[in-house]
Parts: structure tokens; C-alpha cells; sequence
């Protein structure tokens, strides 16, 4: 037994160690636009979020972080409505009311949300009730940067800037409509 979870720690290892190589050379387009470092990202990422955070592809193949479920899955969040994350259904009420009003996750507000998610949602909601289930609060701006950096990286937006103005035309493409344009 103690030899198998010895293997699967360093097949995970070496799982990490390739998608930080992976970043280093292969960054897509849409995270170079942000002002993060994606490797310092997953570094961060790998200390501070796994805790409470998955990043899992659709076919559900875990790439970073735990199935704890005590947050959602971050696949895919850069350019994605607040609080409309399948297979996650514990979002505070003010997520909630914050994706409705047509914003998308981008370096912005994203960065202003890890570094204080109530404060951001009472700001951004103007109403200071308004809080979040998340607790954890990211002080270092640069930190936060990175870390949207590198989920930036998973995001199957082609513009991972994506739009904090509801009124703005939708940013987000699909990949086949990404790759018949190249």
C-alpha cells in the first residue's frame, strides 16, 4: 500500500513539473495578454488554492488541486460568468447576483476578488452585505496576478480578458470558432 501512494505522489509530481514546463514554453495567446507570470502561478496555485480548488478538464481528468469540493472547479473560469460553474451549487447568493449582471471572470476582477472576495462583492454589488464563501483573502497583487495568469491558461476563452462590462458585446469564442479564424 505504502508504495502505491508513494508512486501516485510522484506521478503527481511529475504531472506538475510537466505543466509548469508545459506553461513555460507553450503559454497560449490568451494568458500572455495578462499581466501574471502563469509558472509562478502554478506554483502559487499548488501552495494556496488546492486546499478548497480543483482544476479538471471535461473529461474530468484532475490537472491540479483536490476533489475536495469546497470550492469549484476553476477549468475554464477566465471569461466565464461568476457563480455558473457546473457540478458546484454552493455559491454565496452574492456570486450569484454578481454573475447576473453579465460580468465575466477577467485578470481585473478576478485579481480583485482573491485579494478580498467580500470587499470586491460589496463594491462591484454595491451592497455591504454582500459576501462570499470564500474566506481566503490573497494580499500580494503580484500573487494574484500569477494565479490568474496560469488559470488563464485553461480557459477555452480565446480572449481570457474577457469583460467586466455587462454591456459590452460577449468576448468568448469556442475553440472551433478560434481555430477557423487562425
Amino acid at each position: 500500500m505504502a508504495g502505491g501512494h508513494k508512486r501516485r505522489k510522484s506521478t503527481m509530481k511529475h504531472t506538475f513539473y510537466a505543466i509548469v514546463g508545459m506553461l513555460a514554453f507553450s503559454t497560449p495567446l490568451a494568458a500572455q495578454e495578462t499581466l501574471g507570470d502563469a509558472v509562478a502561478g502554478a506554483t502559487q496555485f499548488s501552495r494556496l488554492c488546492v486546499a478548497c480548488h480543483v482544476i479538471a478538464d471535461d473529461t474530468g481528468e484532475v490537472i491540479a488541486g483536490s476533489r475536495a469540493g469546497i470550492g469549484p472547479n476553476l477549468f475554464g473560469i477566465s471569461g466565464a460568468m461568476p457563480g455558473t460553474q457546473e457540478d458546484y451549487d454552493d455559491y454565496s447568493e452574492a456570486l450569484i447576483a454578481y454573475g447576473e449582471t453579465g460580468v465575466t471572470w477577467a485578470e481585473d476582477n478576478t485579481v480583485a476578488f482573491i485579494q478580498d472576495p467580500n470587499g470586491h462583492l460589496r463594491e462591484a454589488l454595491e451592497d455591504p452585505r454582500a459576501r462570499s464563501k470564500m474566506s481566503y483573502r490573497l494580499r500580494s497583487a503580484e500573487n494574484a496576478r500569477d494565479i490568474y495568469a496560469y488559470l488563464a491558461t485553461f480557459s477555452v476563452a480565446d480572449d481570457a480578458q474577457g469583460t467586466t462590462d455587462p454591456d459590452a458585446e460577449e468576448t468568448t469564442r469556442t475553440p472551433s470558432e478560434t481555430s477557423a479564424d487562425e
